[in-house]
This record gives C-alpha cells, sequence and structure tokens, in this order.
C-alpha cells in the first residue's frame, strides 16, 4: 500500500512540475544596447555641446528605454542607455529604440573622456577638447 502512495504521489508531482508556466523575470534599468552616438570632437568651456545617441534592444520585452550622461569625475563621464526588461518566459522579435541628444556644457578647459556603454559588457572612449573661452 505504502508502494502505491508514493508512486501516485510522484506521478503527480512530476505531472504538475511539467504543466508549470515559466517564471516571470523582471529588471529594471537594465543596461541595454548603445547602437549609435555623436561625440563632438572639440568645444569651448560654459558653451553647450550636443551628445546624440540612440539606444535599442531586440525583443518586445523590453520597454521604457533612456539614454542618461552621468559625471564620474571632473573630467570623466559615462554614456548608458538602461530600460526595463519584462518577461514571463517569451518574447516577441521587435526592435525597441530610443534616441536622444543631451545637451553637456562642459565648466573648464581640459580633455574630458566620455565613456559609452555600446553592449552591456563593453564600451568604448571618446573624447572632447575642451578650449578656455
Amino acid at each position: 500500500m505504502k508502494i502505491v502512495k508514493l508512486i501516485v504521489i510522484f506521478t503527480f508531482v512530476f505531472v504538475v512540475s511539467c504543466k508549470m508556466e515559466p517564471g516571470h523575470v523582471s529588471y529594471t534599468n537594465a543596461l541595454v544596447y548603445i547602437t549609435e552616438m555623436s561625440v563632438p570632437e572639440s568645444g569651448t568651456a560654459n558653451q553647450p555641446l550636443n551628445i546624440s545617441a540612440i539606444a535599442k534592444e531586440y525583443t518586445d520585452c523590453w520597454s521604457g528605454l533612456k539614454i542618461s550622461l552621468t559625471k564620474s569625475t571632473n573630467f570623466k563621464y559615462v554614456l548608458t542607455g538602461t530600460g526595463n526588461y519584462d518577461s514571463y518566459g517569451t518574447c516577441n522579435n521587435s526592435e525597441i529604440s530610443t534616441d536622444s541628444t543631451i545637451v553637456f556644457t562642459p565648466t573648464e578647459a581640459g580633455e574630458y573622456i566620455i565613456a559609452t556603454w555600446v553592449t552591456p559588457y563593453n564600451f568604448e572612449l571618446d573624447t572632447i577638447v575642451v578650449a578656455a573661452k
């Protein structure tokens, strides 16, 4: 009798586990690809410069893509693309993108380094040479 109960329990657990839906995966402000960017080579202190970028992802599980420029130190900045990822196991192939122009005003003369996350794991460096006014 115990063997029959164990077989019934194992069969029930096996059948139920095979019919389980995929888990819900959700990320907020996850890094996304920056596929295009335009960083000026030079500028003048206290004069605005435009930095343009396009961020993309390739499934419809992504939403709310945005691009931001964050100060790291006086002469180092980081350009990143972020977005929200929400999936219940399947995503459709679809290009999701956003483009942005960030107005950057360097405050003093020198070489500014802009590190851009072109993939969630790789970055590129651009330099802006800023002259005194």
